[in-house]
């Protein structure tokens, strides 16, 4: 909580967009900590979500934020452990065990596009396009 403080010191306003190079280096490079300052960046709002990415939506919830399985852009993406199909339909995309979260750029049909980072264990940021699953939980932060 202490470098969520800091970093709010620090940035003094939400750009209209977001750099893909978040610099918020030895803290951003989980899924959580990267959505939260980018949605704190785009939208000048910390999001009050705790736990694991897994356990966001829930979270959300409590704390009186709307949470959908109807996806919308400019919302947080949050799925549970599991498989994911790609926009290709080969390719299968891991939430590993804490599940992981995503900012969601765009809806378009049957596929969302999400930024995020850590989706591969490896801190990098990475965009995708997710086909819609039922279990995918949306918090609509506008």
């Amino acid at each position: 909580m202490a470098a969520l403080a800091m970093l709010y010191l620090l940035v003094m306003a939400a750009p209209a967009t977001v750099d893909s190079n978040i610099d918020c280096p030895g803290w951003c490079d989980q899924c959580t900590s990267f959505v939260a300052e980018y949605v704190h960046r785009l939208t000048g709002k910390w999001p009050a979500f705790y736990g694991d990415a897994k356990d966001w939506a829930d979270s959300a919830a409590r704390g009186g934020w709307t949470v959908s399985a109807v996806p919308r852009a400019r919302s947080v993406l949050v799925l549970q452990p599991g498989e994911y199909r790609t926009n290709d339909n080969i390719k299968t995309y891991i939430a590993g065990h804490m599940g992981h979260t995503g900012w969601v750029d765009s809806v378009s049909g049957n596929y969302i596009h999400v930024v995020d980072r850590n989706a591969q264990s490896d801190g990098q940021y990475g965009e995708r396009s997710l086909r819609i699953h039922p279990s995918m939980r949306f918090i609509y932060v506008e």
